[in-house]
């Protein structure tokens, strides 16, 4: 349990870092060691704060996504979700993997004692 833990708080951190949530880090943290309620509120809270920075993909600088350009090398903004976080597609794929991963232990651990007891009720009758 501690495994699917550990994974549900990097598919968060991830999820947060594609969204470009600055508190990325403190909700892995959170459901990493807290558990179910912090990830219950990250997936209520998650979309609503929709990211006020992009992060230009010449330079690399954020800065407020209502600029035009980037103060740094004048490049244009165009808003897409591409433009806001050049990487959000694969922090995204790499959260959905966390999550399959963190399932598929869930259902180890539901489904292995039972099989485990019914090899066992079997080698004795």
């Amino acid at each position: 349990l501690i495994a699917v833990r550990v994974l549900f708080a990097a598919a968060a951190y991830n999820d947060a870092l594609s969204k470009m949530n600055q508190n990325a880090l403190m909700w892995g943290l959170l459901i990493g060691f807290l558990g179910l309620i912090p990830g219950i509120i990250y997936l209520c809270v998650r979309n609503n704060s929709s990211s006020k920075f992009i992060i230009c993909k010449t330079c690399g600088f954020p800065y407020f996504r209502n600029y035009m350009n980037c103060p740094k090398c004048g490049e244009p903004n165009f808003l897409s979700e591409q433009e806001l976080n050049p990487l959000s597609g694969l922090q995204r794929k790499r959260a959905e993997r966390l999550c399959i991963a963190a399932d598929i232990l869930i259902a180890l651990a539901v489904l292995l004692p039972g099989v485990i007891n019914f090899i066992y009720w079997q080698q004795i009758l």
